[in-house]
Formats: C-alpha cells, structure tokens, sequence
C-alpha cells in the first residue's frame, strides 16, 4: 500500500505583485524570448542586406515598440486596479506535492485578465504577451510533486523560497516570518526522503543531455553542407533556417513528439530535394554546380540520418 495523503502545514499569503523580483523575472522572460527568437530571424535577413551593400530598413520598428510599451503599462495599470497590488494565495505542504493555489475571489479575477492579455496580444501581434497570458493562467494553481523538486534556495530576508528542478524555478513559497524556519525545515525534510530517487532521475537527464550535446555536431554538418546550393545565384535561405531550426525542434522535443516530428522531418527533406534538386537537373548543370549539388545532397541526407537517430532515441526510452 501507498503512503496515505499527510498534510505538513499550510498557511495564506498575500504576495506583493510590485517590487517582487520572482515575478519580475517570470515577465521579462515571458516577454524576452519570443523577441529574442524574433530577432534571431531578423538578424540573418538584415546581415544579408549589409553585405550586399543596401540599405538598411527599420520601418515600422518605432510603431512596434510604442506597442509594446503601451500593452506594458496597460497591464500594470489594470494588475494594480483589481489586486490592489496583493495575490491572496493558499499554500499547502503535504508527503506528496507542495500546492499552491490563488483564494476563489482573486482567481476568477486571474482568469479574466489573463484571457484578457491573450485576446490583446493576438490583437496587437505581440507574442510576448501570449506568453504572459498563459504564465498567469497556469500559475492561477498549481501543484509541483516532491519528487520534480531537485534544489531549494532559501531567501532568509525575502522569507521566500525558490524550488528548482534540474535547470528552472518551478514554483516559490512566500512565507508568513514567524512559520518561515519551519517551512524551511519541511521543504528540506522531504528534499532527504527524496533523494535516491532523485538521485537516480538525475543519472538520466545527464546521460539525456549528453546525447543532446552530441546530436549538435551531425546538425551541424548537415547545415554546412546545405549551404554549398545557395553559393551561386539562390539568395532565399528560408529553407535552409527551415531545416536547421526542425534539426534542433526534434532534438528538444520529448516522447512521442520526437517520433512525430522526425517523420514530419523526413517528409520536408523528400520535398525539399525534390523542389530544388531536380529543376537544376532538369536545366542542365554546369561543371562546378554538381558539386554544390552533391554537396546539398549530402546534407540533406546527413538531415535524414539525424532525424533517425531521433527517432531512435524515441523507441529506446519508450
């Protein structure tokens, strides 16, 4: 039989919205990595156009970012109007899971806002504020098991403490100053009882990203070799970055995602080799093109034993 179900201690906190560096952090990444990747786009597109020797383009840059900074004050405003600048949020400790949730009334308001970010972010085509919509909705409750828990950071001044798994917070305990010490002491308590099998966890997502690490090298192959079609008069890159960004999807991606993704994967190579292989061939080549031919071939084949290896990896965790 189970361990039965043993409440440690719970208690309610009103977690400042302002001024709270957790939450803080959870924005800025919210906002920041869909304009990181945005950039990530942009930037080959612009470096292209400096090394032509055309001019550069920044039209409608001005006009992105009013956006963005109206949106920003928009929330804060609207945050400030129905918290009042406070979540009221129930915490529970037991054997199993720490849970936290946000009390009814402030919930429901949660709900509204967040719907409220997603439908103007939308509206407005900033991704950014997608991502901040759905973090207030998925932390409208939530429940993280003892065992997902790797590392705890203790804030002694902030009476906070930071729950980690093997390389992200996961969740934060705001605690009342006269029951922090013995939170703490809980949290470490159930860190011990779960130590071998974290133990055990861990030996796998190191062996897991070891394998990650690897795959970056036939990914790497395979987009040097893709580029020898683009040396002479293909200018659009978009398949390329196409391909290479799939490379790494499929890597990244769990379970049965990795299978799904690596036949999508192999089904893109086919068209792509397709598409731009045999219109050249149809054409006639001249003598320094079959290289380049050869060249993209093989990347596109070393695409596809990557994407096997991918698939393999899939079927032997399974």
């Amino acid at each position: 039989m189970g361990k039965t179900k043993q409440v440690l201690i719970e208690w309610d906190y009103s977690i400042p919205l302002y001024g709270n560096r957790f939450l803080f952090l959870d924005m800025c990444k919210a906002l920041g990595i869909p304009l990181v990747f945005l950039a990530l786009l942009i930037i080959p597109s612009l470096w292209d156009q400096v090394q032509s020797g055309s001019s550069i383009s920044l039209y409608g840059l001005p006009y992105a970012l009013l956006i963005i900074a109206i949106l920003v004050i928009f929330t804060m405003l609207l945050l400030w109007i129905l918290y009042q600048n406070r979540f009221d949020t129930h915490y529970v400790l037991d054997n199993y899971a720490v849970r936290m949730a946000l009390n009814p009334g402030h919930r429901k308001r949660a709900g509204w806002v967040s719907t409220l970010l997603i439908i103007l972010a939308v509206f407005a085509r900033k991704p950014g504020f997608i991502g901040t919509g759905l973090i207030a909705k998925s932390t409208e409750s939530a429940e993280i098991p003892w065992s997902d828990v790797f590392y705890a950071k203790y804030w002694n001044k902030l009476h906070a403490i930071s729950l980690r798994n093997s390389w992200r917070q996961i969740g934060v305990l705001y605690c009342p100053k006269e029951q922090y010490d013995l939170i703490c002491q809980i949290v470490k308590d159930q860190l011990i009882s779960q130590q071998s099998k974290r133990n055990t966890e861990m030996q796998t997502i190191i062996k897991d990203r070891w394998w990650k690490a690897a795959m970056l090298i036939p990914t790497t192959l395979s987009v040097f070799f893709l580029t020898a079609i683009y040396e002479y008069d293909w200018d659009n890159k978009t398949i390329l970055y196409l391909i290479g960004s799939w490379l790494l999807l499929v890597i990244l991606v769990p379970g049965w995602l990795r299978k799904l993704f690596a036949i999508i994967g192999w089904i893109g190579l086919a068209l792509a080799w397709v598409g731009l292989v045999i219109p050249e061939l149809a054409d006639g080549l001249y003598s320094y093109d079959w290289i380049r031919v050869v060249f993209f071939s093989l990347g596109v084949a070393l695409s596809a034993f990557t994407l096997f290896l991918c698939y393999q990896k899939h079927r032997t965790i399974r």
